[in-house]
């Protein structure tokens, strides 16, 4: 059995009960040796057992401790109560599409192999500084992909309420949207337009600007209600037909 302390101070959340937890879930086999209740939780695992608890505290740190610090972040944002809370789903999917479980986990195996005391905090500042930097980035993305959706519905609003008119550009545009989010466009005269990486903010704005008459989407990444959804079918009300 190796002896195992892991330390943690200024987090929101009961560090030590989700460990456990983070534990039991993972099958690690542990024994806890000292639990006061405060910053510091000392346990005992069975190492012949593999490496289930670096993944159990792998899954904390890209988990549990990701979402307080990104709560935090978006707590200091310029917005409602209700806006913050919409937002915090959208930045940790943010987070999750950066496929940062390798980089922890063996930053992990690393860092155990010549210690056995764990600071938290500091592991995140000195071995793993890129991590809080994903998360601002998430944050950062989450915030202007919120505030591009205001802007959109205030330009619908323009729409709806006829204080501006609308003139079509082009006729029917067809929108094929691939599961890799690149995506390829088409009009009615046969004109070809291939996207590719350019992300929601992109095709929204690529089709606005083209200013269709009728718009046809054919959305293959099988997210139905997403926000880019939502958004063209805001935009388009009454000359979209969105198929996914």
């Amino acid at each position: 059995m190796r002896t195992i302390t892991i330390a943690y101070d200024g987090y929101d959340i009961d560090i030590s009960s989700i460990l456990q937890r983070r534990l039991a879930a993972v099958g690690a086999e542990y024994v806890v040796r000292a639990d006061s209740g405060g910053p510091e939780l000392t346990f005992e695992v069975d190492e012949n057992g593999g490496d289930k608890w670096i993944t159990a505290l792998s899954q904390l740190v890209l988990r549990d401790i990701a979402y307080c610090e990104i709560a935090s972040l978006i707590s200091l944002l310029p917005l409602t109560s209700e806006e913050k809370r919409s937002l915090l789903p959208d930045a940790i999917n943010g987070v999750r599409s950066y496929s940062l479980d390798a980089m922890v986990t063996n930053q992990l195996h690393d860092f155990f192999s010549e210690n056995d005391r764990f600071n938290i905090d500091g592991f995140l500042r000195f071995r793993l500084q890129d991590l809080p930097a994903c998360w601002a980035l998430a944050v950062d993305a989450a915030f202007r992909r919120h505030v591009l959706k205001d802007e959109y519905m205030d330009f619908v609003g323009f729409f709806n309420c006829g204080m501006l008119p609308y003139i079509p550009h082009t006729g029917e545009l067809r929108v094929i949207i691939h599961a890799d989010r690149s995506c390829t466009i088409t009009d009615d005269k046969d004109t070809r337009i291939d996207c590719e990486a350019c992300g929601d903010d992109g095709i929204m704005n690529l089709i606005v600007c083209l200013a269709p008459e009728h718009v046809v989407v054919y959305d293959l990444t099988g997210e139905c209600d997403s926000a880019l959804s939502e958004m063209l079918k805001r935009i388009f009300r009454g000359r979209i037909s969105y198929y996914c």
